[in-house]
């Protein structure tokens, strides 16, 4: 396998990796370019602290690409913990252990980390273990922090409103319909809008707005850059199959 390191933010578009977050099943949209693009414009340290590091069969294929940021002497997976739970590579299936294999090797090579903090790699998807048993392999020891390893919680939704309810406990239908009623009392009418492509923008600044007015942990969360790192990733989603999990979030 071919690797390819590089330090410039340019290659988030010149060796857009897109495909290959369709083609892996760990894939999500916090693997796309243009998330991370946004992402380190907004919160980059600094433009040398970026390291993106690609694979390529023998023909010059793109078979897997990572991001890491770096931290002082620490090395992380580029994405942000506080954003999303999951981050690290992408990769066809057949690609991934030679990949981790050839990137530890590469990392080992450079001076400019001493630890790697590598959060976010979710466990049924074999990352985590790759990631695992190629350091042991070359003689780095391998902690697993009980702060660093939470379960991100699942949920699989009913496809309508009427199925969620549904599939409550009848008490807590109840009260979410009493709820519903009461909004509706003391509010007036409510509708429920969905976002287009046109609208989304215009939405998502309201959402960002309603969340600032939130107490405790969650108003305080969406500072200036946070807020338009939202905003900015609203569009990219668009268009785009990504897999919506519980886990992904954009907030504590």
């Amino acid at each position: 396998m071919q690797i390819t390191v590089s330090e410039d933010a340019r290659d988030f578009q010149r060796r857009n990796w897109s495909a290959l977050v369709q083609q892996d099943p760990a894939g999500s949209f916090f693997h796309q370019p243009a998330y991370l693009k946004l992402y380190w414009e907004e919160f980059g340290e600094s433009p040398e602290h970026l390291l993106l590091v690609f694979g390529a069969d023998d023909d010059d294929t793109q078979v897997a690409a990572v991001g890491f940021e770096r931290s002082g002497d620490v090395l992380r997976f580029l994405g942000g913990t506080e954003i999303t739970d999951y981050l690290g590579p992408v990769a066809l299936p057949e690609a991934k252990a030679t990949f981790v294999d050839e990137l530890w090797d590469v990392l080992l090579e450079r001076t400019d980390w001493a630890s790697a903090d590598l959060w976010g790699l979710a466990d049924d998807t074999g990352w985590y273990d790759l990631f695992a048993e190629a350091a042991t392999a070359r003689g780095l020891a391998v902690a697993e922090a009980p702060d660093h390893d939470g379960v991100a919680p699942f949920l699989s939704l009913p496809p309508t409103w009427a199925g969620y309810l549904d599939a409550l406990p009848a008490k807590m239908r109840h009260e979410v319909k009493r709820k519903a009623n009461k909004l509706e009392a003391e509010a007036g009418p409510v509708r429920i809008v969905t976002a287009g492509t046109e609208d989304l923008v215009p939405l998502l600044d309201r959402f960002v707005e309603l969340h600032r007015l939130s107490e405790g942990p969650k108003g305080v969360f969406m500072v200036p850059g946070m807020a338009h790192c939202s905003v900015g990733a609203g569009p990219n989603a668009f268009g785009k199959r990504h897999e919506q999990r519980a886990g992904d979030r954009c907030g504590p």
